[in-house]
């Protein structure tokens, strides 16, 4: 059962590093064989583990891949099985890259290479804030205030629910002025699906409904007025589309919010976005006063 599990472990592995490293190549990521402007040799780099068509994997290449697709500690843990995998999943990934590379044309290379090069950008940018301008942590007092500032988040919120007397289809004027003189006085109506029902008999196309009064499912026009409405309150005949509407908010229950203790984490993660951008804001004020920027 051990190996079964362990098997499966490596299966994975394989997969991830094998969609991770083709997307790497797809942006053009350079290889050993292809030397970045400085020349440098990465620690690693001078134990070459494998080659596709010329182009050199080293051990740095490989310890990369495992450390992005699983963690730090995984270079040290894996197994020798585990690391051939990985190998061989790089292995594949610079294979497919070097085939598709020889089928693009001088375009099609340039396309990818400025694709490589805003990916580029965007890792340069991630380094910049670690080292000049890292986001605030989210405090347990922006928790806390996030928390009281938005309950119906968590649950803490108002449900409304209305009862309304509608018609089924559009009205004839006749209809329209028979319906008008019946509906004049709701007051005197607590049942209002016996009062339908009363309507109904009578020969007018009535119909009674109770339900959520901030349900998607209802006219847009009908929610403002439900909107609008006081627990109790019944609004005046509404037209839509032909159609009449008597509405009224007939009950109101608050809804206790899920304890902070429960949605702490959901809070922070919502929060650490808002801090990741003021930090993006700082770092761009103070870089671009010393850039030298032309717009065309």
């Amino acid at each position: 059962m051990h190996m079964e599990m362990n098997r499966k472990k490596w299966a994975l592995l394989g997969l991830a590093v094998l969609a991770m490293v083709t997307a790497a190549y797809a942006l053009g990521a350079r290889s050993p064989s292809e030397p970045s402007i400085t020349h440098a040799v990465l620690p690693g780099d001078e134990n070459v583990l494998a080659e596709v068509n010329g182009s050199q994997i080293t051990r740095y290449d490989l310890e990369r891949t495992i450390a992005e697709t699983l963690n730090e500690e995984a270079i040290h843990q894996l197994d020798e099985e585990g690391r051939q995998r990985a190998l061989q999943s790089i292995v594949a990934s610079r294979a497919i890259a070097r085939a598709r590379e020889a089928e693009l044309d001088a375009a099609g290379r340039e396309a990818i290479d400025r694709k490589a090069a805003r990916y580029r950008d965007q890792l340069l940018v991630r380094q910049y804030l670690d080292a000049h301008a890292p986001p605030e942590p989210v405090t347990p007092e922006m928790v806390s205030a996030y928390y009281e500032a938005h309950p119906e988040s968590f649950g803490g919120s108002t449900r409304r629910t209305y009862e309304m007397l509608f018609t089924t289809r559009s009205l004839t004027a006749a209809e329209r002025d028979t319906l008008s003189h019946q509906l004049r006085d709701p007051a005197q109506h607590s049942d209002w699906r016996a009062w339908a029902a009363t309507l109904t008999a009578q020969g007018l196309p009535v119909n009674h409904r109770r339900g959520d009064a901030s349900a998607s499912a209802l006219d847009a026009r009908v929610r403002r007025v439900l909107g609008r409405l006081r627990l109790g309150q019944t609004s005046t005949i509404v037209y839509v589309d032909g159609r009449a509407f008597l509405m009224r908010i007939a009950e109101e229950e608050q809804r206790p919010r899920r304890p902070l203790a429960e949605v702490r984490e959901q809070i922070r993660q919502r929060l650490a976005p808002r801090q990741l951008r003021d930090a993006v804001r700082a770092a761009r004020t103070s870089v671009l006063q010393h850039a030298e920027v032309v717009y065309r």
